[in-house]
Order: structure tokens, then sequence, then C-alpha cells
């Protein structure tokens, strides 16, 4: 289920997200991926469980910037495939874009890590 038609959960998550996406995106740009991490995690902890769409979009992005940050392969790839149930469920291209990052950043690094390679079959599969 996602959010199109309930205009007041649409605004709710505009709002949030918006001014928090901000946020995290400037720490990103000027190299504080950790903080952008903590940002966004708490974005997706605080987001209504049936905004589909868009905690698959911030789960993405949030799994991203967890290779950029932690250097966490298996947390990166776990993410990813939250993100990807997110994705098959809401047809989202915004959060394939995000996946596909995902897959060339862990496949750059850690190109024989387990995860990875099962995080891979999974986003080429769909």
């Amino acid at each position: 289920m996602d959010h199109a038609g309930n205009t007041e959960v649409a605004t709710y998550a505009f709002g949030l997200v918006l001014r928090q996406f901000r946020e995290q995106r400037g720490y990103r740009a000027a190299g504080r991926a950790d903080e952008a991490v903590r940002i966004l995690q708490a974005q997706i902890d605080n987001m209504p469980a049936n905004l589909v769409r868009d905690r698959g979009h911030l789960t993405a992005k949030l799994a991203v910037t967890v290779v950029q940050a932690e250097q966490d392969p298996a947390r990166a790839a776990y993410l990813g495939h939250q993100a990807l149930g997110a994705a098959e469920q809401t047809s989202s291209a915004r959060i394939r874009r995000e996946l596909r990052a995902l897959d060339g950043a862990l496949l750059e690094r850690w190109p024989d890590h387990a995860d990875v390679k099962a995080f891979h079959e999974a986003l080429i599969a769909v």
C-alpha cells in the first residue's frame, strides 16, 4: 500500500522528508556520510509504515550512504534487499536508480563478498 490519494499522509511525508533530505544531502556532500546515516535512519524510523515508496527510497539512499560512511557491505546489502522489496511493490523507478548506484558501489569495493553477490543477483533478477 502506498500513500497515493491520501493528502494528509502525503503532506506529512513531504514536509518531513524534504527538510531532512536536504540536511542529509548536505552532510553527504561535505564528506560527513556518518551524520547522513544517522539522519536517514531517523527519518525511516519515524516514517509511517504505509509510506512504502518513500520508505523504500530512503532505505536505498541509506544503503548507499552506509557504503560511504561505514564501509559495511553486509549492512548495505541487507538494506538494499529491503528497498528492493519496496521497489517491486511500488514499481518505483526512483528506488531502482538508487539500487543500481548501490549495486555499482558494492561491486566496485567488494566484488567477492557473499552478501554483495546475493544482492546483485536479486537486483538483476527483477
